[in-house]
């Protein structure tokens, strides 16, 4: 069972902001995938997920390096069913075919 830890950063302005946040989370002990919603200057939400509960000062340490501010620290945790791993399976398929995307009819 993996878990998914849920908060925000706020001041994010451009991909290159984006890809250091991302870089700094994935190296924390834990962390199996990483998804920010990008909201240029706002407050971006952010979803780590592991495959047990990740050290939330960990987080926060990460996101404080990179020069970012963390504006929700209730983190709201979650166990999920399936593993990250599937769900990342599933992200290159299209919604309607079930074919993979770049692939051909056969």
């Amino acid at each position: 069972m993996s878990h998914e830890e849920s908060f925000s950063i706020d001041g994010l302005m451009c991909g290159t902001c984006l890809v250091e946040v991302l870089e700094r989370l994935h190296h924390v002990e834990g962390v199996v995938d990483v998804g920010i919603d990008l909201h240029t200057g706002g407050r971006s939400p952010v979803t780590v997920r592991g495959h047990d509960p990740v050290a939330r000062e960990a987080l926060v340490a990460a996101v404080t390096d990179a020069g970012f501010r963390m504006t929700n620290h209730s983190f709201r945790t979650s166990p999920t069913g399936r593993s990250p791993q599937v769900r990342r399976d599933h992200r290159d398929r299209t919604a309607t075919d079930d074919m993979p995307i770049g692939g051909s009819w056969r």
